[in-house]
């Protein structure tokens, strides 16, 4: 099983970083007469002091030019919506690819034990697709944790159990067509809530799409 990260989607969850490095060299200058004036490192002295505050002037712009771009970047709000969120719900619902496709589960419930001696959990979820393009159905079924945990799907006989999808598929939903389907998942704790986690398309942003909690029945 795959540790959850903080990260998911089309889009990345790390924020920018600026690093401003300051490099001086050492100049020396050879002393024919200790009593004669020093004026070359006067010089050099005064143009550090000079070009120190425009050098600082510069990095402060940038730090804030950058803050300002970041998604919903405003220095004067204390929340940061580019970070993740989770909520609860009774269910799990996501409208993506620009709104035009729905995806919602009707239920949660305990499955048979898998192949391999492991709790499983079906979910039954609902596809509508509105976009103008068939879909590959498997490409928008969410992805769901338990502590922490990414739950793989369940090894299932496809023989024994053909209507729950428990590995990989190639099938598709077209424009205009409603689906559903049971996925089976291992239950790494049963009785407990899962996070479901939307899988993104390109172009589409993390922070857009919360985790939802829901409690299995």
């Amino acid at each position: 099983m795959r540790k959850q990260t903080t990260k998911r989607g089309s889009g990345t969850r790390t924020d920018p970083a600026i690093q401003c490095n300051n490099e001086g060299n050492n100049v020396s200058y050879p002393v024919t007469n200790p009593s004669a004036p020093r004026q070359g490192r006067k010089n050099s002295i005064l143009a550090v002091v000079l070009i120190i505050p425009l050098v600082l002037a510069l990095a402060v712009g940038i730090g804030v030019g950058v803050l300002m771009n970041r998604p919903g970047g405003n220095l004067g709000s204390s929340s940061e919506p580019w970070e993740e969120k989770t909520i609860q719900a009774d269910h799990y619902s996501a409208d993506v690819l620009d709104g035009k496709f729905h995806i919602e589960s009707t239920s949660l419930t305990r499955g048979p034990v898998d192949q391999d001696g492991a709790d499983t959990l079906l979910v039954t979820l609902t596809m509508t697709n509105n976009t103008d393009d068939p879909e590959f159905v498997m490409l928008h079924i969410p992805r769901l944790f338990q502590n922490g945990i990414d739950l793989d799907l369940a090894n299932l006989d496809p023989n024994e159990h053909p209507d729950i999808v428990s590995e990989m598929n190639d099938d598709m939903i077209r424009p205009g067509d409603t689906t559903t389907i049971v996925v089976g998942y291992k239950y790494l704790k049963v009785g407990e809530p899962v996070v479901f986690a939307t899988e993104l398309s390109e172009g589409e942003h993390y922070y857009d799409f919360p985790n939802i909690v829901v409690q299995p029945s």
